[in-house]
């Protein structure tokens, strides 16, 4: 009997132990257009075939941004759209990360720059042009990020 209790334990824990979370990373959400930084929680949760990423804003929940990344696609699902990957990569100076893109647009892309260990890197649309990092930057750091997005984004839509 207690083997079988021992054992039936045991499938607990491996069931609970799945789906790996990290949890409350802070992350800081930087705009193109404003000076404001914002401030985020990022949890991340890896689930079948899928890496949930959770941004949630301190204060307002209407600022919260869920992605879901689908592993054997390779493609990410938002509330809204399904961005597809390009073939174009932005590398920082220790990452690569993949240019998703919207296949069908009306009026304008959108483009999310995104790293399945890291997250979210950048948001460029129209009027909505968000980076999301891990540090506190200067404003100078965030223009030059934001013209290194700029221009691998310019290649891609060149070729």
């Amino acid at each position: 009997m207690k083997s079988i209790n021992f054992y039936g334990l045991l499938f607990v824990f491996f069931l609970v132990s799945c789906g790996k979370k990290e949890k409350n990373i802070s992350v800081y959400k930087y705009s193109l257009e404003r000076d404001s930084i914002k401030k985020f929680s990022l949890n991340i949760i890896k689930k079948q075939g899928f890496i949930n990423f959770e941004y949630k804003h301190q204060i307002d929940s209407l600022l919260n941004i869920d992605l879901k990344y689908n592993l054997a696609g390779n493609f990410l699902i938002s509330d809204f759209d399904t961005f597809s990957v390009t073939k174009k990569v932005y590398k920082s100076k220790s990452l690569a990360f993949k240019i998703y893109q919207i296949k069908e647009t009306n009026s304008h892309n959108k483009t999310l720059f995104f790293n399945n260990k890291y997250g979210l890197l950048s948001s460029i649309a129209f009027d909505a042009n968000f980076l999301f990092l891990k540090d506190s930057i200067s404003a100078n750091t965030k223009e030059l990020i934001f013209k290194e997005l700029f221009l691998n984004l310019n290649k891609l839509n060149i070729e």
